[in-house]
């Protein structure tokens, strides 16, 4: 839920983060997201701004500020008064955070750190005539992108997967920000090392996204590599070679039926 309303703004989706435990001892410090948000369409939390140290130079900011602290502390327990109580908890029992952590983004680009931002390309030239904002992208295929940015340096083998580096939704399939890295780190798999498909991973799904050329290139590649380790008599013994070519056997015909 989002609670823009009123000062400090919470912008939910927030979520428990990582808790401190040893043992059976009681929960110890522990982290609470209270603010998210990739755009300013919640123009409120520019509140937030004047609490980050530089913003042009270095997004992440840790503060103890208690102008923060204090007002945004009594804002989340004021929010969630009700459920408190509903469970026997006072609220005003709570302390207050220790220090607040800010991730803010500037999409001013003579910042040192400009705000990484997906390219909504499939967007962009969905009209006729239309153009990406980036002229240098005219007439780029959205895999013929996601393969450039993924692969930076073919010679060092560098290879990069983020929902940063990609074109959102490409393919015309929109889908999640997480799902966005698994996609390019498949294509990667497949294209360098011509890794076969998951049998978890739905197989049209998978010849969609890897392309139907490098599909059948990995297929092929998987079957030639059985078969290697079914005839090679020099690198392991002959037992565990057998067992090593069972196990692929069965690993592909279960991939078949799951696929089927």
């Amino acid at each position: 839920c989002a609670a823009v309303a009123a000062a400090p703004p919470l912008v939910g989706r927030y979520h428990d983060g990582p808790i401190r435990r040893r043992g059976k001892e009681p929960p110890g410090p522990a982290a609470l997201e209270a603010v998210y948000t990739f755009t300013l369409e919640h123009p409120q939390v520019k509140w937030y701004l004047p609490f980050v140290r530089d913003l042009a130079g270095e997004p992440l900011t840790v503060t103890t500020d208690p102008a923060l602290l204090l007002p945004l502390h009594t804002r989340l327990m004021d929010y969630h008064r009700a459920a408190f109580a509903a469970r026997g908890y006072n609220a005003s029992a709570e302390p207050p955070p220790r220090e607040v952590v800010l991730g803010i983004w500037t999409t001013d680009k003579l910042a040192l750190l400009p705000s990484p931002t997906s390219s909504m390309m499939h967007v962009q030239t969905s009209r006729p005539g239309a153009c990406p904002a980036e002229p240098c992208l005219r007439g780029v295929t959205p895999r013929q992108y996601v393969d450039a940015v993924a692969t930076p340096n073919s010679r060092r083998r560098i290879h990069l997967a983020n929902n940063d580096f990609t074109w959102t939704g490409y393919q015309g399939k929109p889908c999640c920000w997480a799902e966005q890295s698994l996609r390019a780190v498949e294509r990667i798999l497949v294209r360098e090392w011509a890794l076969p498909r998951p049998a978890w991973l739905d197989k049209q799904y998978w010849t969609d996204l890897v392309g139907e050329a490098d599909a059948t290139a990995a297929s092929a590649a998987s079957s030639d590599a059985a078969a290697a380790v079914a005839s090679s008599d020099d690198a392991l013994p002959q037992a565990a070679l057998w067992r090593a070519a069972q196990e692929w056997q069965r690993l592909s015909r279960r991939s078949s039926d799951a696929s089927e």
